[in-house]
């Protein structure tokens, strides 16, 4: 009989990410003959959400595996919490860790993960990059991608490109992203960009709000998110520290161009072949134009993209996966 596995972290069902990663881990897992559970730290807010940690233990009992998901400051805390409970009850634990590159040195580092966590737990991230850094800390750290379901993206070839802009991710310097826009559309007055996600600096969001030009969606369910894909034709990812990029892989499946800042991981995993990579913090716009005014090379570099995504399905990953529950 195979064991049974808790997933534990601050879940949210139609959030990327974290949660991406966890619904399609217990997906596959439980289609792999595994018993296998999602534990939310995140849902509720207040003592509601001091619920959820008084029945962790109730629940880690019932497990033989315990596999908790974080990142950096606060997302740590399930990683923190669930390793003691798991040593209390003498479960087998495993830490997948999301955090980006900055925040990876800085875990690596502190009290918990230098000074109190067994060094015999096995720590996966999504990239060699961040991997790396745990190893360095005398950590077992394995590189192991997310799993990408390729089945609620809807493709589509474009024929030919248009200014039509997106980002995904607002919260990631936004500023960055308008500014780009702006320099476009001295060009392209007919450029258009859309902003989906939180804003955390609201000034920055009222002077995107200023420009009709600019659609500011809010907080949309993932599997919602290919309706904006869709409409656009150029991604701008304004995010230097990405440890995976989820929102990368979603853009090429749903078959967009990609713009992005300069990013180690997201140059290991694609390299400059399928993303035009800028080295100017203050704008992209000089790869927009290229990709708009050199349109033969944007099928190329997408069907390339679209290449390497289609390795990163269940399919091409358990062989990675399915080892750390078989100790």
């Amino acid at each position: 009989m195979k064991k049974k596995i808790l997933l534990v972290g601050n879940y949210y069902p139609s959030y990327g990410g974290i949660s991406a990663l966890m619904t399609n881990l217990a997906n596959n897992l439980n289609h792999e003959g595994y018993s296998t559970k999602i534990y939310s730290l995140g849902k509720n807010k207040g003592i509601l959400r001091l619920l959820n940690y008084i029945r962790l233990p109730l629940i880690i009992l019932k497990f033989d595996i315990i596999h908790a998901h974080g990142c950096s400051s606060f997302g740590q805390i399930p990683i923190i919490v669930s390793y003691f409970f798991s040593l209390l009850f003498k479960k087998y634990f495993i830490v997948t860790f999301h955090g980006s590159l900055n925040g990876s040195e800085k875990v690596a580092q502190n009290i918990f993960f230098k000074k109190i966590m067994s060094k015999s737990v096995i720590i996966t991230t999504p990239t060699e990059i961040t991997s790396d850094i745990f190893t360095k800390s005398g950590f077992k750290s394995l590189a192991i991608p997310n799993i990408l379901e390729d089945n609620i993206w809807k493709y589509r070839k474009r024929k030919s490109i248009e200014p039509k802009l997106i980002c995904t991710r607002s919260k990631y310097n936004p500023k960055l992203v308008i500014d780009t826009f702006l320099d476009v559309k001295k060009i392209y007055p007919n450029a258009s960009l859309i902003m989906l996600g939180e804003f955390i600096d609201k000034k920055i969001k009222k002077y995107a709000i200023s420009f009709d030009s600019i659609t500011i969606i809010d907080n949309v369910p993932r599997s919602e998110v290919y309706k904006y894909l869709n409409v656009s034709d150029i991604y701008l990812n304004s995010c230097s520290n990405d440890s995976f990029g989820y929102s990368i892989f979603e853009a090429l499946l749903s078959g967009l161009a990609v713009v992005s800042i300069e990013s180690p991981s997201l140059l290991k995993i694609f390299g400059k072949d399928v993303i035009l990579f800028s080295s100017d913090t203050t704008t992209l716009a000089g790869e927009v134009l290229y990709l708009l005014q050199n349109q033969e090379c944007v099928n190329l570099r997408v069907d390339k993209g679209l290449e390497i995504c289609h390795r990163y399905t269940w399919n091409g990953l358990k062989n990675k996966w399915l080892p750390l529950y078989d100790y």
